[in-house]
């Protein structure tokens, strides 16, 4: 609940007279100034009424607050502009309409509520969103608008790295470490549309003027928020990384020092239960944590270009101290192809940046910069231009603090030409608390600092995102291709019974079970009977769940044979030529580096990993030769699609196949695979339930159903709910509030009726202004259990007999 306003809003909605002020508002010209003259239309607004409710997949008989929320907005319009009646001016076929040939539909548009109070007008914010239609009405001339929130933002296709925890670490006891909290899968779907927990997001190829599937373009990021997992790139070699010893040492793998989104940095300072974004801790134990991962296209990565590459370093938490020791820590270092590398070092309290050479084993470094003490949170940037000529420089950004670059490199190296077996490896070290890593590359002989579509820096997310920590983790990610983040976001959310919304001031909020709990605990309003219509209780088993039977799903990382070729003519490749092929496997993690092993038929089995039986066309005849000693060049990598892409070198002039002599297919890619096993059937019950109603099942199933420990958690807390019927109600109507939100819970008084003190936790509101009936809000509600004995100076839930009260 809105509670800004204070008394004097508390007496002004609550006198017998109210003055309610409406205010709507479009951004006709999308510059998000809502210059426009007739931006304002307040004046011409006659009804108005926004629609928010929570659905989500439990029965609707158990009555859980939680679900997806998308709100509505419809507002009638009346009135003349410019000597236009209302339906002229929004005519699409009115030539002299202020929006003649303009498209209305996806405009933005905000509506808020104010109330005179004694201190004057408070303004309450109830909605933003984008149009959706725009109905003028010939006979009277009114306009209908509606509108939807910002869901239709999140109608961007999502997809993910395929991963599942690495089997050879767990079996070792480094679990925790591997895990993904349920939050982070809902950041990382806001990051594809410009939405984001922390201040950042990555550049967009559109926004480059660049094609998909470009050289140029954000290549690799990993916010750090609840994951190691990337956002764009792929995992690399999984089983080769070193994560960090949770179990033993106790420290959890991320804190919530991120620096939140700059829209909601006043509600950050002031709420003392804010969920700060979480960010990578240090781990400096010996030896450091790493873990690797390729670019999201590693063929078509090379040094010559524009390099840009960083971090957020979080200066604050655990072993944040660190940062200023005489220890010399890589926090990321890159492979980018012609045996050159890339890294960020910190030292002393100070950042610097080098360019290696693999082969030589020389180093060019920038001049180091100083780490700022007095913030929490510092943007640190890197930039090289690698090339043979005057062009090539460096530059280093740390806060507002830099390199005084552009500055020119003397040592004027464009790298030594040829494969390398580990270019696109991105290096992550756990050496400081960090979170949003970025590298992005540009096709360019320049270092552009402007922001514009020329740079490759991150760029500031346009809507903000408050998340609270997940309840679940994450053992593995589902098979998600193309579907809508606003789908993924609802399914993840539902898996825990969280809730999903834009609220009213167009700020994204993800709340887990917790946060629900709490304002269920916290009473924001008490109304009596006459202030309400409508409430009729129905008392009813139905509510009634006292088993919890959770199906876990269970898939884990394991090195084999990530793909099988089908048949012996997949891979052909005539002479002397080089062919690339793609396949598709959605359960590669990782695909071996490695050139695969030459075996001949007689040795060649269905076990093995990484390895190829080659045939070549011989007078027209296919079969082995084992005098073709050099065999054939095989290099696999992700596409920037997701597709493996497996490139043959032949450089003998017959054409050649993977296959035995005995017409088998003979090409086995090694690699990091998900395995995937039988689920795992988790039941929690209630016993004193069972015994009184009978045992109720309730089934909780899914692909994002997972990690046994996360179950238990979630499922005791909602057992604590079900336990006992809850009463239901149909909705309740009363006098508007525009403070009143999801999630409020009121007590409702009614000692000479249905009880001292009835609770309620609402899940819905319509909330609706007219010129001629004013405000009123319609909220479906969810009834709490009675407040049971025992309740200080109550005559109703404080006795003891039938005379002695507790007080």
């Amino acid at each position: 609940m809105w509670t800004y306003g204070g008394e004097a809003a508390e007496a002004a909605l609550t006198a017998a007279e109210r003055h309610v002020r409406v205010r709507l508002e479009a951004d006709w010209d999308g510059d998000g100034r809502y210059a426009h003259p007739l931006s304002d239309l307040s004046g011409y607004v006659t009804s108005v009424s926004t629609d928010r409710s929570l659905a989500g997949s439990a029965p609707e008989e158990i009555l859980l607050i939680e679900g997806a929320s998308a709100a509505e907005l419809t507002a009638t319009l009346h009135g003349e502009y410019d000597g236009l009646l209302f339906g002229a001016v929004f005519s699409p076929y009115n030539g002299h309409s202020p929006f003649y040939l303009r498209d209305l539909v996806g405009v933005e548009i905000r509506y808020a509520l104010g109330i005179d109070t004694a201190a004057g007008t408070v303004w309450y914010p109830q909605f933003v969103g984008n149009i959706r239609t725009v109905s003028p009405d010939r006979a009277d001339h009114t306009v209908e608008i509606t509108a939807l929130d910002r869901v239709e933002k999140l109608r961007r296709p999502i997809q993910f790295a395929p991963w599942a925890i690495n089997e050879y670490h767990a079996s070792r006891g480094r679990v925790r470490a591997q895990l993904i909290d349920s939050s982070w899968v809902i950041d990382n779907c806001l990051r594809f549309s410009d939405t984001a927990s922390t201040p950042y997001r990555h550049k967009m190829r559109e926004e480059m003027h660049v094609p998909d599937g470009s050289i140029d373009g954000t290549v690799f990021w990993l916010t750090g928020t609840g994951a190691l997992h990337p956002t764009i790139g792929w995992h690399a070699r999984t089983h080769i990384n070193r994560y960090a010893n949770v179990e033993s040492v106790g420290a959890p793998m991320y804190e919530s020092y991120g620096q939140p989104h700059p829209l909601v940095a006043d509600e950050a300072d002031s709420d003392p239960d804010f969920p700060q974004p979480r960010n990578l801790i240090s781990y400096p134990t010996d030896p450091l944590p790493f873990s690797q991962y390729w670019v999201s296209n590693r063929d078509l990565q090379k040094a010559v270009g524009t390099h840009y590459f960083g971090f957020t370093l979080v200066a604050e938490g655990t072993n944040s101290a660190l940062i200023w020791s005489n220890i010399e820590y890589t926090v990321l270092s890159l492979d980018v192809g012609s045996g050159c590398s890339l890294k960020l070092k910190i030292q002393h309290g100070e950042a610097w940046t080098e360019r290696g050479n693999l082969d030589t084993g020389d180093v060019v470094s920038s001049e180091r910069v100083p780490i700022p003490r007095d913030q929490s949170n510092i943007r640190i940037l890197a930039a090289w231009t690698i090339i043979d000529g005057p062009e090539a420089a460096v530059y280093l950004r740390v806060g507002d603090a830099d390199n005084g670059g552009p500055v020119p490199v003397n040592d004027r190296w464009a790298g030594n030409p040829g494969y390398r077996l580990l270019q696109g490896l991105v290096y992550v070290t756990n050496a400081v608390g960090m979170n949003d890593l970025f590298y992005a590359f540009r096709n360019t002989r320049f270092i552009d600092l402007t922001g514009g579509a020329g740079s490759g820096e991150p760029v500031p997310a346009r809507y903000a995102a408050v998340l609270d920590p997940g309840l679940q983790q994450y053992t593995f990610l589902p098979v998600r291709n193309g579907q809508d983040a606003w789908e993924i976001i609802t399914q993840v959310a539902a898996a825990e019974y969280g809730s999903v919304f834009w609220d009213e001031q167009g700020v994204f909020r993800f709340w887990n079970a917790e946060h629900i709990e709490r304002l269920r605990n916290t009473v924001a309003k008490t109304l009596t009977l006459d202030q309400i219509s409508g409430l009729k209780i129905t008392h009813s088993l139905d509510s009634v769940r006292n088993i919890w039977s959770v199906e876990a799903s269970k898939k884990l990382g394991v090195y084999g044979a990530a793909y099988k070729s089908s048949s012996v003519d997949e891979f052909y490749v005539p002479g002397r030529t080089a062919r690339t092929f793609r396949v598709w496997s959605d359960s590669v993690i990782a695909a071996d580096p490695h050139k695969p092993a030459r075996y001949t038929g007689s040795t060649w089995n269905d076990e093995l990993y990484n390895a190829y039986v080659v045939q070549w066309l011989t007078n027209g005849t296919w079969a082995e030769d084992d005098g073709k000693t050099s065999g054939v060049d095989i290099n696999v990598h992700f596409a920037s699609t997701g597709e493996l892409e497996v490139r043959i070198w032949n450089g003998y002039d017959e054409p050649c196949r993977l296959a035995t002599n005995d017409d088998k297919p003979a090409y086995h890619i090694g690699g990091t695979l998900v395995q995937e096993f039988p689920p795992q059937l988790t039941t929690v019950t209630d016993r004193e339930s069972i015994m009184k109603y009978g045992g109720r099942n309730y089934k909780h199933s899914g692909d994002w159903v997972q990690d046994r420990f996360s179950i238990n958690t979630i499922s005791r807390y909602l057992l604590g709910r079900t336990t006992r019927p809850i009463p239901a109600t149909d909705d309740i109507t009363v006098a508007g509030d525009p403070r009143t939100r999801l999630g409020d819970t009121f007590e409702i008084r009614d000692p000479e009726g249905f009880g001292e003190s009835v609770h309620v936790q609402i899940y819905g509101i319509r909330r609706e202004f007219t010129r001629e009936s004013g405000l009123s809000d319609t909220y479906t509600v969810e009834m709490l259990h009675p407040p049971g004995i025992g309740l200080w100076d109550s005559p109703q839930y404080g006795l003891w007999d039938k005379t002695l009260i507790w007080s």
